[in-house]
């Protein structure tokens, strides 16, 4: 009997570890813990190394599934976790403010992995937000010119994940890369059999042929136009940055400071005292879309700039605004950074 590894990612709070639970046929591996953070408005704990699972295929072989922490401090388990892997889920959670970003930002977190292994993509929640609807993700994914199947996915019910781990098996043994490796090994098994039966009293040189490269996946351009257009194309969406989400950042430990501004430096709000500081926010909200045509890298969506005395500055730019939050130089910029995100996708 044969085996597949698979990975399933997302973000925090999306069903991965639910998924596993469900369909897994042995005692699930995990590394939860409680939560202390922002996640903590939409879950008790939280993966910080990996889940793991097995399940029976319906043609015969076994899927190892992994399953990797959501929250992106945990992000250097998402390579080692890649590794042999040979086949990708990407769940996403329906009932978040912005899943188009989720998407975009897991699409380019896994695009060394997408191009060598089949993709399906699985949109959790729709029974607590009905939209986007799953056209709009198809239309998302063809935007940036990737083909990949997008399903319902109740991460609790065995059979919308067995559902979507089944059409992910269904691609690996569709695969150009995948066929030609097995046909090669079956071939080189079958040349070996012969010459040791021809020549049962001598050591066979086993002459060893490279594999074919997979056909990749055609990924586009992630850091193109496109990624703009992906951002702002959901309708359902209003103002990235409203009073309560302004409020909400706020209040989170170690932040001193926020400022809003629009597009051409204007300063909208800001309780940061020191002019200079916010002189350079407002600069850099305006030569954004200068620097990103220039460099022609794609859209620029964060950028941090840390002090060794003084406070550290983490700027959120959007098409029309640009938030800047200054935070105590002792808090940790990734677990504030992901304190800011979950703020913006959940409320």
């Amino acid at each position: 009997m044969g085996r597949y590894k698979f990975l399933v990612s997302g973000p925090v709070g999306a069903g991965k570890t639910a998924a596993i639970d469900a369909v897994t046929e042995t005692e699930r591996f995990n590394t939860d813990v409680n939560v202390s953070d922002t996640a903590g408005l939409r879950k008790e704990s939280t993966t910080v190394a990996m889940d793991y699972g097995t399940v029976a295929m319906s043609n015969g072989k076994k899927a190892h599934i992994y399953g990797t922490p959501g929250q992106e401090r945990f992000d250097f388990m998402w390579e080692v976790l890649s590794k042999g892997t040979e086949g990708l889920l990407l769940l996403f959670d329906n009932s978040r403010n912005h899943p188009q970003r989720d998407l975009l930002h897991y699409l380019r977190a896994f695009s060394s992995l997408i191009v060598k292994v089949p993709l399906v993509i699985g949109v959790t929640r729709m029974d607590i937000k009905a939209r986007p609807v799953l056209d709009d993700y198809r239309g998302w994914l063809a935007a940036i010119k990737i083909d990949a199947p997008v399903v319902k996915v109740d991460a609790r019910e065995r059979v919308d994940v067995l559902n979507a781990l089944e059409i992910l098996s269904e691609k690996v043994e569709a695969s150009t890369g995948y066929q030609a490796k097995a046909n090669e090994s079956n071939t080189r098994t079958a040349d070996h059999q012969t010459a040791v039966a021809a020549a049962p009293k001598q050591i066979a040189a086993e002459v060893s042929t490279p594999t074919p490269t997979p056909t990749p996946q055609l990924m586009g351009d992630l850091h193109s136009s496109h990624t703009r257009a992906l951002v702002d194309s959901s309708a359902e969406t209003g103002s990235l940055f409203n009073d309560e989400v302004i409020e909400r950042i706020q209040e989170l430990r170690g932040v001193t400071g926020i400022m809003l501004s629009d597009d051409m430096g204007e300063i909208l709000h800001s309780s940061i005292e020191d002019e200079e500081v916010t002189d350079f926010s407002a600069f850099l909200a305006s030569v954004t879309p200068i620097i990103e045509e220039s460099l022609g890298m794609g859209s620029i969506n964060r950028v941090t700039l840390k002090s060794p005395k003084d406070d550290n500055l983490n700027f959120f730019i959007e098409t029309e605004q640009s938030l800047t939050i200054a935070s105590n130089r002792r808090v940790s910029i990734p677990v504030l950074t992901q304190q800011i995100e979950d703020v913006l996708q959940w409320g």
